[in-house]
């Protein structure tokens, strides 16, 4: 990804960067609040990032926008609040998405495959301000400690995330079978518990099952056992029956909220079809069309779809009502057998099922051994995953430790993860170092497409020895590189940097105070909305 362009602003004022070039870009001024942040933020805030502006920087009042080229594609994003327009000029295409949400998985779909990763939740995809923070760096929020941002996310889904790069987590599919095959071991396992306690009732009571069989009137027993097991399919039919109805009511109370918000756009506004521009808006109903646009048409099918749903409701609380009375009846049935008659019923059921409970038991404990095999599988494949993970994920942290030697060969720090220890936090320049390391690293070894953004990039008074070798190693990836710094007055001199053939100097020296945003620039950038099919009145 390479950035071409950065905006922001309304019809009142605005501010265009498009001096950016596929080398070091970096911004400079002499002084604090010459509008570099802001150009940070916004490029990010663009592209889904949560933004940390400057006090008194009212995003909502402002369009963003951004223009990259990826993958020899060229698009361009405009951003104002939660809606998001991207243009894409290969295809011609233009699309929006009305959320964060949406505007990730157009960005997963389109740019680049966000990981999902696994935390105490299960498996999650990332949420985008995670997922830059693997290149970007912000003036404000550092903490070598924790990611930038923390709350919803911390450290440890920033770790899991860069895993799941270096591995892809195994499948969704391997993850939550896991779960539902413990659990259905579980369930095996109590099944085969009753089974097998039913099986030991018969057998240690044969003799009084054979003394009741004996001495029960047998015609009796059979005509109770059949009025119960009609019982029961007579309250299984009214159960099915009071779904239906409720299915009804349900359906008929949707197609009254579609109605009604026919009736207010054709109370409110014109209903038309987009195709035919016909303004005849029909209700179909059994291959009968009622005219909607007919207020007596409408009013009518409404009041009629009202009552129907009160006579499905009333039919529901009949039928609930005749369903419980035949429950009592069942009950009742039950209770007032002599014992004897109810003893037989019991042994009955249970002997007549001796045979194939035995079977419903080698059945499951074959189930139980397929579900062992699976469980084996999917864990071996986790344990493997975990071994190789382990290997990469040394490698990676060793090379952080070597960049950091190659800045500073005394230094005397040791970085044993990609977070310092709560007591530990680096400041001054150390922390730089170590911001330094880790995303140049991440960057690399990952293979990561996109630009290293670092606004502040000499935080913590970088000297200037340790910025010429960062820099040197900026200038030696394929990677677009975009910085920030405020020098002091008397070593503000762009020409050090121009001097560079890698570094693509933007002086922001001459910007007023706080007043990045003005009215020069309205213009062209009140062209870019317009390019949008964006009309502001």
């Amino acid at each position: 990804m390479q950035i071409l362009k950065v905006a922001i602003g309304n019809e009142k004022e605005a501010f265009i960067e498009e001096r950016f070039t596929d080398r070091i870009n970096f911004i400079l001024s002499n002084e604090n609040n010459r509008g570099k942040t802001i150009v940070f933020q916004s490029l990010m805030y663009t592209i889904g990032n949560e933004p940390i502006f400057p006090k008194g920087f009212i995003a909502e009042n402002y369009y963003h926008y951004c223009e990259f080229i990826h993958n020899k594609n060229t698009y361009e994003i405009l951003r104002k609040k939660l809606t998001f327009i991207i243009r894409n000029h290969e295809t011609n295409s233009l699309t929006y998405c009305n959320s964060i949400e949406e505007f990730r998985d157009w960005f997963d779909k389109n740019i680049y495959s966000l990981p999902k990763f696994r935390n105490d939740n299960g498996i999650t995809k990332t949420d985008l301000p995670l997922f830059y923070q693997l290149f970007f760096l912000p003036q404000d929020g550092r903490n070598t400690s924790n990611i930038i941002n923390h709350g919803f996310r911390n450290k440890n889904d920033f770790i899991s995330l860069v895993k799941a790069l270096l591995i892809p987590e195994n499948e969704d599919l391997d993850y939550e079978q896991l779960k539902e095959l413990k659990t259905k071991k579980k369930e095996l396992e109590s099944d085969i518990n009753l089974l097998v306690r039913k099986n030991d009732f018969i057998k240690n009571n044969r003799d009084i099952a054979a003394s009741i069989f004996s001495s029960v009137d047998r015609i009796e027993s059979e005509r109770i056992e059949k009025e119960i097991q009609e019982l029961n399919k007579e309250i299984a039919d009214i159960s099915n029956k009071i779904r239906r109805e409720e299915n009804r009511k349900n359906k008929l109370i949707s197609l009254l909220t579609e109605l009604n918000s026919a009736n207010r756009l054709l109370t409110e506004g014109n209903l038309i079809c987009s195709e035919c521009g016909s303004n005849k808006i029909v209700f179909d109903i059994n291959d009968t069309k009622f005219d909607l646009t007919n207020d007596y048409v409408r009013n009518q099918i409404i009041n009629s779809i009202k009552s129907k749903i009160v006579e499905k409701a009333q039919l529901a609380d009949d039928l609930s009502n005749k369903k419980y009375k035949l429950k009592e009846r069942l009950e009742e049935l039950i209770v007032s057998q002599p014992r004897e008659i109810s003893d037989y019923l019991l042994f009955k059921i249970e002997i007549e099922k001796t045979k194939e409970t035995n079977e419903n038991i080698t059945e499951k404990q074959k189930e139980i051994v397929n579900i062992n095999n699976r469980i084996k599988e999917i864990e071996e494949k986790d344990s493997n995953r975990n071994v190789e993970l382990k290997k990469l994920y040394e490698k990676l942290l060793y090379q952080m430790r070597e960049s950091v030697r190659k800045i500073d060969p005394n230094s005397a720090f040791f970085i044993d993860g990609l977070f310092t220890k709560n007591k530990e936090n680096f400041s001054g320049s150390e922390g730089q170092v170590f911001y330094f390391a880790k995303i140049f690293v991440l960057v690399t070894f990952l293979k990561l497409p996109f630009p290293i953004i670092i606004d502040s990039f000499r935080d913590g008074e970088l000297s200037t020895n340790r910025e010429e070798i960062m820099l040197e190693e900026f200038s030696k990836l394929d990677n677009q590189i975009i910085l920030s710094a405020t020098l002091k007055n008397e070593e503000y001199s762009i020409t050090k940097y121009e001097s560079n053939p890698n570094i693509n100097v933007l002086d922001y020296s001459d910007v007023q105070d706080s007043k990045l945003l003005n009215s020069n620039y309205v213009s062209d950038f009140m062209s870019i909305i317009t390019d949008f099919g964006i009309k502001i009145e």
